[in-house]
């Protein structure tokens, strides 16, 4: 008999298993992953390009060429794209990263024959129109006049530049002048050189003869060179900066470079962080916006790229108690190292990352994000399940010994605005 008033017994899941894409390869090393699992009739396709900030010889030119490419082809305006797009209900969303520049197509599969020919356009029939960059070059110096107000923004920006240097694509960071240099002949030379598709994903649930179209669609299409990419020598700022400006509070950043997806720490280096600022309950959440009162909000990240990779503390504060936040991150940081985590609050860290990771595969364009995750920095079809492995398996012993390894305080560069 069922006793309501008797909860179910807890039980833990500690495997993660990604559906294996289907591979077919087009031509020239280009491979289209098909990733099912969706049980609507939508389906996504997104083109991965090897063109963003780290392949720039101009600040701001991936952005850019990426955010003009569905303004205008040499057959349709950027109105009778948007209008077209709009029709369908279909969404076109282009987002050009660090790394890659990403084209993704959503739609249903009943729409698929009038549209993959007009992505097909979008991406090989590029005009880069006068008038469209003249507007989209107006609309963009406003709003970062807007943004290089907020204290927030002008931190992040300057965390990125410390320790990467300004110089690097990393750390550089687009300024008015640079808007002002490029014209329209550097997004078509940019174009011309560096958008080189590396692969394709589509995630839904197709026939036979829907893949075949997709499939058809894309072997056309022309690959170019391999991208190059030349990094300037950068010279560091001072460990410690403040810019002073008017405003009721600060942001502060603390941050240095961290290590990369394939070192036998980074897992490790995942949950200690997840510790000390990476949810809710973590640490810096419980001493600076709980106990103290500092702020609303303070988080900690590992941002992992294609070459390097950064670990950020991020916070607002009210600027009367910037020092004061400031040593307060120090000591939780300096705890890491002195004293043994607690057994309980280590499990409760690891269980809500692994479970964060569990609850997306519920999700299944989330699902080929981690697929797609996986072939882009070729970890290996089994990372996800080694994840899981690798936190189980951490001990507060080892947990300290990481801590000691990967977050010393001396390393910190350190930036505040306000």
């Amino acid at each position: 008999m069922l006793q309501r008033h008797i909860a179910p017994p807890f039980v833990k899941a500690v495997s993660l298993e990604l559906p294996k894409p289907t591979i077919i390869h087009l031509h020239q090393g280009l491979d289209l992953f098909l990733i099912g699992g969706v049980k609507q009739s939508v389906c996504k396709i997104e083109l991965v390009l090897e063109a963003g900030k780290w392949y720039e010889n101009k600040v701001g030119l991936s952005s850019f060429t990426a955010a003009l490419l569905e303004k205008g082809t040499t057959k349709k305006t950027s109105t009778e794209i948007a209008s077209l797009f709009d029709y369908y209900g279909a969404h076109l969303e282009i987002n050009a990263g660090y790394d890659f520049v990403s084209i993704s197509l959503i739609t249903i599969k009943d729409h698929l024959s009038v549209l993959l020919p007009l992505l097909q356009e979008i991406l090989l029939m590029p005009a880069f129109p006068e008038k469209e960059w003249s507007i989209m070059k107006s609309i963009f110096l406003q709003n970062l006049k807007v943004s290089n107000e907020k204290t927030s923004v002008v931190a992040s920006k300057l965390i990125r530049k410390t320790i990467f240097g300004e110089k690097h694509p990393y750390g550089a960071s687009i300024q008015a002048e640079d808007v002002e240099s490029l014209v329209i002949a550097d997004f078509l030379a940019f174009y011309q050189s560096q958008f080189r598709i590396k692969s394709i994903f589509v995630c839904g649930e197709l026939n036979t003869k829907e893949v075949d179209f997709i499939s058809g669609a894309f072997k056309s299409l022309f690959l170019k060179p391999d991208a190059k990419c030349l990094v300037e020598a950068s010279t560091f700022p001072a460990s410690q900066q403040h810019i002073e400006k008017e405003s009721i509070q600060s942001s502060i950043r603390l941050g240095k470079k961290s290590i990369m997806k394939s070192h036998d720490d980074y897992f490790g280096v995942l949950l200690v962080n997840h510790l000390l600022g990476g949810f809710f309950g973590s640490r810096l959440m419980k001493n600076i916006r709980e106990e103290k009162g500092l702020t609303y909000g303070i988080h900690s990240a590992v941002f992992t790229f294609q070459k390097d990779s950064m670990f950020v503390v991020e916070a607002d504060v009210n600027k009367a108690n910037l020092s004061v936040a400031l040593t307060e991150i120090k000591n939780e940081i300096n705890r890491l190292q002195t004293e043994m985590v607690n057994g309980d609050e280590l499990t409760l860290a690891r269980n809500h990352f692994i479970g964060s990771l569990q609850n997306e595969l519920a999700n299944p364009f989330s699902v080929a994000e981690k697929i797609k995750n996986i072939e882009l920095n070729s970890l290996g079809s089994d990372y996800y399940q080694r994840l899981i492995d690798s936190l189980e398996s951490i001990t507060p012993a080892k947990f300290q010994l990481l801590a000691l390894k990967h977050f010393q305080p001396d390393e910190l560069f350190q930036v505040s605005v306000g």
